[in-house]
């Protein structure tokens, strides 16, 4: 609820941290991400809505976990892309690409899992990614593609959404 009033996410504690960096050192993972959703969206409405005009997405927005039936299928496909198709720093390269900033990817980061912890980042940030298509009425189809040509994984891009199952 703090997240969708439109919360200052810049503010600092005494020490310098932001709600962001205090959800990532204290693991809270889905906190974390939520915040990162939150600060992409309201960004993403600053440069793309007029800010004297009621937003149509405020009055559907959410920051939790989707599960919903409508996304399944591009979750599973970005699933499979994170932990079998994607190499180790191109999660990075994907999150630069669409503009996540060094704090949303240093907040996936601090998230350990072991040798293989790009895999489970990877899926987060594709996630928080598909979270901003879709509040924008974007074409996750379309933006994968275009995030998989701009990091040079035109092997990938080419390949139908299907490929990844």
């Amino acid at each position: 609820m703090v997240l969708i009033a439109g919360v200052n996410l810049k503010r600092t504690d005494k020490q310098g941290k932001t709600s962001l960096d205090i959800a990532a050192r204290g693991n809270h993972i889905n906190m974390a991400d939520m915040i990162i959703k939150a600060d992409r969206f309201y960004k993403w409405e600053k440069d793309n809505l007029n800010s004297d005009s009621d937003s149509w997405v405020a009055k559907h927005l959410t920051f939790k976990q989707d599960h919903r039936l409508e996304t399944q299928h591009i979750r599973s496909v970005l699933w499979r892309l994170a932990t079998k198709y994607l190499r180790p720093g191109e999660w990075k390269k994907l999150a630069h690409f669409w503009k996540f900033t060094e704090a949303h990817i240093r907040a996936i980061e601090h998230q350990w899992a072991g040798t293989k912890s790009y895999r489970e980042h990877g899926h987060r940030m594709l996630l928080i990614w598909l979270h901003g298509v879709v509040m924008a009425c974007e074409n996750p189809t379309k933006g994968l593609y275009e995030g998989l040509v701009g990091i040079g994984r035109q092997d990938l891009a080419g390949k139908k959404l299907t490929f990844f199952g």
